[in-house]
């Protein structure tokens, strides 16, 4: 209803602003009526123009309305009807009686009439005629109990101009993106989940013109209440120009609504979104202008969703050489985890565990040593629908982070041989290594010492200090990655021992 009237007016609006006039044959030049019509006088606002039955509409219309509710009464339309067949001295003018709210929103008098011409005048009858948009008005001209003529008016009052919104668009004072809803724009703000409770959109007004704004109100018979439950709030700043920011609930029933509509969509048409536009709020003044009632809506939206919203922070530490440890935590109302590891051969991530809402934790094993992964979670909600043979869709939410991790590189493989009174170390190329450290002991009962840590993880050669003679000494090597600023170490080495003989 809202939405139709809209339109109307603004097509009724368009036709005068463009000022154009339509000059067609009235019914009576058609059916050779004995009385033609024409106006006296035409202004740049109200020109007749032809309707879809080819009938010569005149139009009235008042241009401004106050606070109060009155409107700026239009100068009188003057029609001049004349006639060679018929006497217009004892003629009678009133309104159609079958539109009653044209009945009570228009007088029409006789300013003069004679032989062949008259002069009769329409306006409105009285300054509190309510916003409307009527097209159906008929003025009839009388002789006796005959009509011998009809006259097609049409007639337009304003809505009360907000005095604060100095550009007459409520919506630019409002937070939120712009959008179009069958025609309509709005603002919209965030995006619902309806299986959450408390489910909550918020905006951010700015008052307009020279006023505060003193309070927010929520029409009760609407889908949403304030943060608190309450369909009434006081503006938290009450300044010239000040921003006041608005948190909304939506109702529990219009959740259970929501639901059950996307659960539908779901299934027919593979949708698990939808745009949700209101025109419940209104913002009063200080002066006690009121911005949202019947005369200018205040469009506002918000999107609903059965995919999971609540965003997964996912972290990946370092277990061993072939297992990254994945944990996060857990989320209410969804059915399940996906978990994907980056493939860079196939350049993509691929789903390698589902795991259940319960856990909160996986291990990734059997994955090569010294080498970087990449992992992310998703949450998932099924929708099993019993009435179709319990076929099952699922939904799924947003991505967590990327979280990165490596594994510990692989065990070195060494030989050692003396040469003289040195030893000399040959470390194989170990893969995804960052360097190696080489370990020394002198006897059995000797503590290792680190002799030489290298760089980079080619094939290495070690060759040691002059040793005294008739020790036996053991060597180990272990390999280490770099991540983070921090050396994570492999296994060591098979350990290797050396005798230096006496000569």
């Amino acid at each position: 209803m809202r939405t139709a009237k809209n339109i109307l007016l603004f097509v009724f609006i368009l036709i005068i602003s463009l000022n154009v006039t339509v000059y067609a044959q009235e019914n009576g030049e058609k059916t050779e009526n004995p009385v033609k019509v024409t106006q006296e006088s035409e202004n740049d606002k109200d020109v007749p123009f032809t309707n879809s039955k080819g009938e010569t509409v005149y139009t009235l219309s008042a241009t401004t309305r106050d606070r109060e509710g009155a409107i700026m009464m239009p100068k009188d339309r003057i029609l001049c009807l004349t006639s060679e067949m018929v006497d217009l001295n004892d003629i009678e003018v009133l309104i159609d009686d079958s539109n009653e709210q044209a009945k009570k929103d228009l007088e029409v008098e006789i300013i003069s009439a004679s032989k062949n011409t008259a002069k009769i005048c329409v306006n409105f009858s009285n300054r509190y005629v309510s916003t409307d948009l009527n097209w159906d008005g008929k003025i009839l001209v009388k002789k006796g109990n005959d009509v011998i003529r009809e006259i097609a008016i049409a007639y337009m009052t304003p809505y009360i101009r907000d005095v604060h919104d100095t550009g007459f668009q409520t919506l630019s004072s409002w937070s939120g993106t712009w959008g179009v809803l069958d025609g309509e724009q709005y603002r919209s703000s965030g995006i619902v989940d309806v299986y959450q409770d408390n489910a909550q959109i918020s905006f951010t007004y700015q008052s307009q013109g020279n006023q505060g704004v003193k309070a927010f109100h929520l029409y009760q018979s609407g889908n949403y209440t304030f943060s608190d439950g309450s369909y009434d709030i006081k503006a938290q700043n009450q300044g010239i120009k000040a921003y006041n920011t608005v948190n909304i609930r939506l109702k529990p029933t219009y959740i259970k609504q929501l639901k059950e509509e996307l659960v539908n969509d779901l299934y027919q048409y593979s949708l698990d979104t939808k745009q949700c536009v209101f025109d419940d709020l209104m913002i009063e003044y200080e002066d006690g202008c009121i911005i949202g009632e019947v005369t200018d809506f205040v469009r506002l939206g918000h999107q609903a969703t059965i995919k999971p919203l609540d965003k997964m922070t996912l972290k990946a530490n370092i277990k061993s050489t072939s297992k990254i440890f994945l944990q996060w935590k857990k989320l209410d109302r969804v059915s399940g985890y996906a978990i994907y590891r980056y493939d860079s051969g196939k350049q993509r991530y691929e789903k390698i565990k589902t795991v259940s809402t319960q856990e909160t934790s996986y291990t990734d094993s059997k994955l090569k040593s010294g080498k970087t992964y990449y992992y992310k979670i998703v949450p998932y909600r099924s929708i099993t629908y019993t009435n179709a043979g319990h076929l099952c869709k699922v939904v799924n939410g947003s991505s967590s982070n990327i979280a990165k991790c490596i594994t510990k590189p692989g065990k070195p493989v060494i030989k050692a041989k003396r040469s003289g009174r040195r030893i000399k170390v040959k470390i194989k190329k170990v893969s995804g290594a960052s360097g190696y450290k080489v370990y020394l002991r002198k006897g059995k009962k000797g503590r290792y010492k680190v002799v030489k840590t290298y760089k980079g993880n080619r094939t290495r050669t070690y060759k040691s200090r002059k040793l005294k003679r008739k020790k036996m000494y053991y060597v180990k090597v272990r390999a280490y990655k770099t991540y983070q600023s921090k050396k994570y170490f492999g296994k060591y080495s098979k350990t290797k021992k050396v005798k230096i003989p006496k000569k």
